[in-house]
């Protein structure tokens, strides 16, 4: 049986040749996220950028206000849900055009936001999961920084600093172990026609994943170590409102940062549209997913060198 590890470079090399297959669709994918991201960007730094400087600047003199305050949280509130539905999106037009890379013609991007516009209830129920899920990890995480930094933990006591590292840790490594399952749960509802919400989260990918759980752990921290650094280069650039920079820079930066983000993102959810073929695996077996009005048969084993045993 192959190891994890060579489990996951199969995995990871699959996923880079999909985009190969369909050289045209992959090329409309990347722009149909990248635009709306990219517009999205610029209206951060044109609206909340003003509004963001304002509130900093109040706070550092002491002449803070409320209501800016509760103006940019209103504003920033938005902007989060337009990334998100742009990034619901762009997961739907990334695994629906990764699903069908062996169909008998080339999938067109016409194809593909007909599928999407029949069969978009399912995963955004998941997704609506997945995100509750995600952000109350994250509200956590960040509430116990904040109560680590109340009682002072970082002042010299290396005992308090060690624990709170070592937690803060445990708990980024246990988000690792759960994720996997969150985004195998979010290829289900798109493929399969019978899991959505809670139901594809718990039962069908705590079953498809039984087994194969270093790996995805593996998948999981590798994306990670991929992306982070994008994830906060992408967050910098949406939050400076640094004057010094001409605007011209700055939106040539913000172009070419949303550009990365987006090739990031449609890897990963490639990576576990493949990974969900390993999983969902069984020998002789193909799976029958819908496209249109008809059935295409995808084989379950993207490749022989996934195969395992």
């Amino acid at each position: 049986m192959a190891s994890p590890p060579s489990n996951v470079i199969s995995v990871l090399r699959e996923a880079t040749r999909i985009p190969a297959r369909n050289q045209k669709l992959a090329i409309q994918v990347v722009l149909l996220i990248s635009c709306p991201s990219f517009l999205l960007v610029l209206l951060h730094y044109y609206l909340a950028g003003p509004l963001l400087g304002k509130v900093e600047d109040g706070y550092e003199r002491s002449r803070f206000d409320p209501g800016d305050a509760r103006a940019l949280a209103l504003l920033e509130s938005f902007f989060v849900l337009a990334f998100s539905l742009v990034s619901f999106s762009g997961m739907m037009l990334v695994v629906n055009g990764s699903t069908f890379p062996h169909a008998a013609r080339p999938l067109s991007l016409r194809d593909l936001v007909s599928r999407i516009r029949s069969h978009w209830k399912r995963p955004f129920l998941t997704w609506l999961c997945v995100s509750v899920w995600t952000a109350a990890y994250a509200v956590l995480l960040f509430c116990f920084i904040q109560f680590a930094s109340s009682t002072r933990a970082f002042d010299g006591n290396l005992a308090w600093v060690i624990g709170v590292v070592a937690t803060v840790a445990a708990m980024l490594l246990l988000y690792f172990y759960l994720a996997p399952k969150w985004a195998l749960g979010l290829v289900i509802s798109v493929v399969e026609d019978d899991w959505q919400g809670m139901k594809a989260l718990g039962v069908r990918a705590d079953e498809l994943i039984r087994g194969k759980k270093m790996e995805g752990f593996i998948l999981m921290l590798v994306l990670a170590l991929l992306s982070v650094p994008i994830y906060v280069l992408f967050y910098v650039t949406v939050t400076d409102d640094d004057d010094h920079l001409a605007p011209t820079v700055k939106a040539g930066f913000g172009f070419c940062i949303t550009i990365l983000l987006c090739l990031v993102s449609s890897f990963s959810y490639a990576v576990f549209t493949v990974f969900y073929y390993v999983c969902s695996k069984r020998p002789g077996e193909k799976l029958e997913v819908e496209l249109g009005h008809g059935y295409d048969s995808v084989p379950c084993n993207v490749q022989a060198d996934l195969s395992g045993p």
